[in-house]
């Protein structure tokens, strides 16, 4: 449930805060609740690096932009970051 949460508040964070207070709110309460029921350390990283991840999916499919194999590589290494994290 937790890692649900927390990708919710990844995809909300992703497709852009700027729609509002109430869009804002239940980004930070899904994190919240999310942080709360697990690892801090883990959930924190978890949150930040998927949001890197859809914002970099987000804007390649809406706004076109380009994928470079920099800004993939880079996202795998965020990917990795997490995976180790979880497993310590």
């Amino acid at each position: 449930m937790a890692l649900l949460l927390l990708i919710l508040a990844s995809a909300l964070f992703a497709s852009g805060e700027c729609r509002g207070i109430c869009f804002v709110c239940r980004r930070r309460a899904s994190q919240a609740v999310a942080m709360k029921r697990s690892d801090m350390a883990v959930a924190y990283v978890f949150a930040l690096g998927s949001e890197a991840v859809l914002a970099l999916a987000l804007s390649v499919a809406v706004l076109g932009e380009r994928a470079s194999a920099l800004r993939i590589g880079a996202l795998l290494l965020i990917v990795l970051g997490i995976v180790l994290l979880e497993r310590l």
